[in-house]
């Protein structure tokens, strides 16, 4: 993510901050308290700023760019505060787009790419089935049978209440099968995982618990018969995310000092670790062989010496007798004897 994209991005998420709470402040019906609101704030940006944070590092663009993205679409509900037809339509039609965006960004961490069909697939349901599911939704409802004052949904086809209802419940179910499908993903990558990815993953395994149950159960009571800091549950995704993130860096800053150790070791010390076998951590500082825990290697490194006259191993050494033998056991060895 370049300079100047990262700067659009922070700006924009600061200037829906600001229409997000400017919305629901002018907004005379019955709306969520100051805290609620304000969690709902906070929350969103989290996600842009950790996604600005991992935008800008090298190698990270694409996961950062889906992590802000999680947080722009956050702020898109807010403008369901604005009793107009267009902004309270839009704001109703966003309602829950973060939810796909959420599961690509568990999916896709840390590279931001999806590597397996499995993945793939999900992420395209995901967004598939939130498109579907909330135009169907959206097509058979009336504000009306809601709230008294709402404002106009211009997607409404026909009014029906009861294929309404059933629209709901079926969307409902929908978000509970995809929320069960990305958290099994995230588990088999994380068992499948070596000990340095396991690392990595593990901050976002443990953040996806609290971010499964508050997207559950905004999709079973809905906005209004949810705690008002129940917002804040989703903030354990960014700081998992941040905790991922220096984990990797951590680990590949140890490698580094690790290859960096062995390429300063004096030459009189690699005779004593240069034998078949010999395991080079053993001779290093401490700091190399935390260094190499920390890195998550499974295999250390080995250092081996190649002798001058032979192959390594016992196969080398006993050829090397075998030679030395033949040589004294030779007529010309004997008549000299």
């Amino acid at each position: 993510m370049s300079r100047w994209l990262a700067i659009a991005v922070g700006l924009t998420g600061v200037l829906a901050a600001a229409g997000a709470l400017a919305a629901w402040s002018t907004c005379v019906c019955a709306k969520l308290p100051l805290e609620g609101e304000a969690a709902r704030v906070l929350t969103g940006l989290a996600f842009v700023g950790v996604g600005l944070i991992a935008g800008t590092r090298q190698g990270n663009p694409r996961i950062g760019a889906l992590m802000s993205a999680v947080g722009l679409t956050w702020f898109i509900e807010d403008l369901g505060w604005i009793y107009q037809p267009l902004p309270y339509t839009v704001g109703r039609l966003g309602t829950g787009l973060f939810q796909p965006f959420l599961a690509h960004v568990m999916l896709a961490f840390p590279s931001g790419w999806l590597r397996t069909r499995s993945r793939k697939i999900a992420v395209v349901a995901a967004y598939g089935l939130w498109l579907l599911a909330t135009l169907a939704t959206l097509a058979v409802w009336d504000p009306a049978d809601d709230c008294q004052g709402c404002s106009t949904n211009l997607l409404e086809i026909r009014h029906d209440p009861a294929l309404h209802a059933l629209a709901e419940q079926i969307s409902i179910g929908l978000v509970l099968v995809m929320t069960t499908v990305v958290m099994v993903l995230v588990i088999q990558r994380w068992y499948s995982a070596s000990a340095l990815g396991r690392r990595a993953l593990g901050p976002m395994l443990w953040a996806s618990a609290p971010l499964a149950g508050a997207v559950v159960g905004y999709s079973l009571l809905g906005t209004s018969l949810m705690p008002p800091l129940a917002p804040l549950a989703l903030t354990a995704l960014p700081v998992g995310f941040l905790v991922g993130l220096l984990r990797i860096d951590l680990g590949r800053a140890a490698v580094g000092r690790l290859v960096i150790e062995l390429g300063d070791t004096p030459a009189r010390a690699r005779p004593a670790a240069g034998r078949p076998g010999q395991d080079t951590t053993r001779w290093l500082a401490p700091g190399g062989v935390l260094a190499a825990r920390a890195a998550g290697v499974r295999r250390p490194v080995r250092a081996t010496r190649r002798p001058p006259g032979g192959r390594l191993g016992p196969r080398g050494d006993a050829a090397r007798a075998g030679r030395r033998t033949d040589r004294r056991a030779h007529p010309r060895c004997g008549a000299s004897g």
